[in-house]
Formats: structure tokens, C-alpha cells, sequence
């Protein structure tokens, strides 16, 4: 349990390392303000993902983004972006760009908030082994590493998934679910955190997924709420609204469709608000109407978008892990972020 302390506290070195200096084996950790994107990349959606209905009287827009509108399906209900990446734009932006200093440092605090939330959702005495799909840079294999649990993950970026086995030796496959190879009917515990709204298929991604756990193992799916009063009240300036990679938008409801749709059962639905969020949902900025298309601009984010910084990050890091571990997560479904933990229908 010592090193399960350890792992809470101050990074290792090994961590504290890659955030100090660029990685000479990732190379997509570089900021890179050249566009990676065009909207040639990009097809239309075609039938809603969850329940399949097709036709435009099928749709409402919810917000006419600039190029990729988001809309809901009138028959199911779920949220989801009506353009997605064709096969050769998301090899290219996932496989061979995806990756910066932003995205490793909130990976870092998103690991130590999926940690305290498993522990609090699961018995992880009874977790030996964990898969993690879409694992990224590889930190939340390694806290549960650190504590005795055998992990492997699944990255489609090669750059992030190369950081998990170079610095953290983690045994992480590069590639989808679908081609990495990993073993089913095996692990005790299979999770996807903030991957499941990227995936075109979500059905289809979460039956795959719990083909890789034993009999009485647990499936965990960790995104955002969008029907959280949070997300509501800031509309279209909520941060989470990336239409281009995020292209479902879920609320409780829509997830456990899309959970039972996938042959699983759901156990419970947990729910919190990173501070970060319920400070931004008070400021006037954010809670001032603005037209979907001036919030998100396709050629801005684009180009923007693998070069932010993470200013303060270790302040931000400590609250959050006070903030959502001690005060907010639990069974009110009313947090802009959400955990819902399945089981295999017996």
C-alpha cells in the first residue's frame, strides 16, 4: 500500500522528467501551429450512432458549429456531431499528431481523478488486471501499477502510447481495440476514460470492449454529461464541445442506452464537476449567450490546438484531486463529468 501513497503524492521521476524537457521519443509532443486538418477530412455522419434513424426530420440542430454541426437524434435522444474524420483523416490526426504538452499534463490530473473515482466505485481488491483503452500517455496504468494491479492499455497515438512503454514501462499496444491484440475473456476490469465520445460506433466499441473481460467483470466508461446543469447553463461556450474529435455527446440517459444497447448491464452511474468547470460556469464570460459558430471556429481550433500550454499545473492538479475525489463524485448524475460502471447481462 506504501507505493499506492506514493503514487498520490509527488510524481516520480520518471514522470516529473517528461514534463520538464520535450521527449526525444515522442516527437508529437512538440507544439505544432501548422493545421493537421482540413475540412476535406471530413464525411457526413449518415444514420444517428445509437439507434441507426436516418433522414434530416430524424434531426435538430443543437448548435450550427463552424463546419461541423452538432444535432440530436428526435428518436433516441442522443447528441452527436453530424461530420465526422473519414478513415485517412483520423489515421492521420490520432495516429501520427495527436499528442502535446496540454494533453500529457491534463492526462496527468485526469489519472489521479479516474484513480480516486475507481476506488470508489470498485472493489479493486478483487482487480488484478485492468485493460485501459485509450490510455494515452500511460499515467493511470501506471498509479495502478504502483498498487499491485496489473494493467495494460490500448493508444492509437503512436507518440503517446511510445511514452507509456519508454518512461512509465507500461505494456501499452499501439493501435484500436479491434487490431492491438490484447487477450479476452481475461481482464477483471476494462476501461475507457474520455475515449468513448471520439468513437464513431459507440455500440459496437463497447461490445468489443467487454469481449476482453472475464465472466463477472467490470466495464468502466468515463465522459463528459452534457445534459448536466453546468453544461446547460454555459451553452455553447462549454470547453467540452470540440465537434471534431468529441463526436458524441452524452447525458445519462443516452449512455445507459447505448450501455444496454451493447449487451451490458448497467451497475451504477457516478457523476462530478472538476472545479475548474463550476469556476468557469460563474464567470460572466462564459455564461454570456455567444453564436455557435464565434465559440467554436474550425481553422482556429485546428490550428491552435496542439500548441496550448498548462499554466499553473500543479496547483491544478492538487485541487482537483481534492476537489473531485473528496467533494463532488457520486451517485447524483448531475456532475458535468460521469462514470458508469457495467456488468456483463447473466
Amino acid at each position: 500500500m506504501a507505493a499506492g501513497k506514493t503514487a498520490q503524492g509527488a510524481a516520480p521521476a520518471a514522470i516529473q522528467s517528461t514534463l520538464s524537457k520535450p521527449s526525444k521519443t515522442a516527437p508529437n509532443d512538440s507544439p505544432k501551429p501548422v493545421p493537421v486538418l482540413s475540412t476535406g477530412d471530413f464525411i457526413d455522419r449518415g444514420p444517428c450512432p445509437l439507434c441507426g434513424s436516418v433522414g434530416d426530420a430524424s434531426f435538430e440542430t443543437v448548435y450550427d458549429f463552424d463546419v461541423i454541426p452538432v444535432r440530436r437524434c428526435r428518436d433516441c435522444g442522443l447528441v452527436h456531431s453530424a461530420r465526422i474524420m473519414s478513415d485517412a483523416g483520423t489515421a492521420k490526426y490520432y495516429q501520427d499528431v495527436f499528442g502535446s504538452e496540454f494533453h500529457k499534463r491534463g492526462q496527468m490530473i485526469n489519472a489521479d481523478v479516474n484513480m480516486l473515482a475507481l476506488k470508489k466505485m470498485l472493489p479493486m481488491r478483487e482487480v488484478a488486471t485492468f485493460l485501459d483503452v485509450g490510455c494515452g500517455y500511460g499515467f493511470l496504468p501506471w498509479l495502478l501499477k504502483s498498487i499491485g494491479v496489473k494493467p495494460m492499455g490500448v493508444e492509437i497515438s503512436r507518440g503517446e502510447a511510445q511514452h507509456a512503454r519508454d518512461y512509465l514501462t507500461i505494456d501499452v499496444r499501439t493501435g484500436t481495440l479491434e487490431n492491438a491484440g490484447m487477450p479476452t475473456n481475461w481482464f477483471d476490469a476494462a476501461a475507457c476514460f474520455e475515449v468513448i465520445e471520439h468513437i464513431p460506433n459507440p455500440v459496437q466499441f463497447l461490445k468489443k470492449l467487454a469481449e476482453h473481460i472475464r465472466p463477472g467483470g467490470y466495464v468502466i466508461i468515463g465522459t463528459d454529461n452534457f445534459e448536466s446543469p453546468i453544461v446547460q447553463r454555459m451553452g455553447a461556450r462549454y470547453p467540452k464541445w470540440i465537434p471534431h474529435t468529441h463526436v458524441n455527446h452524452f447525458g445519462p440517459e443516452t449512455l445507459t442506452e447505448t450501455i444496454k444497447r451493447a449487451g451490458l448491464k448497467v451497475e451504477s452511474i457516478w457523476s462530478y464537476t472538476p472545479l475548474e468547470n463550476s469556476i468557469r460556469s460563474c464567470l460572466p464570460k462564459y455564461r454570456k449567450p455567444i453564436a455557435a459558430k464565434l465559440a467554436w471556429n474550425f481553422s482556429k481550433h485546428i490550428k491552435e490546438e496542439m500548441g496550448r500550454g498548462y499554466p499553473l499545473f500543479w496547483l491544478r492538479s492538487e485541487l482537483a484531486k481534492i476537489w473531485s475525489g473528496k467533494i463532488t463524485l457520486g451517485k447524483n448524475g448531475k456532475g458535468s463529468m460521469m462514470f458508469a460502471v457495467a456488468r456483463p447481462r447473466t
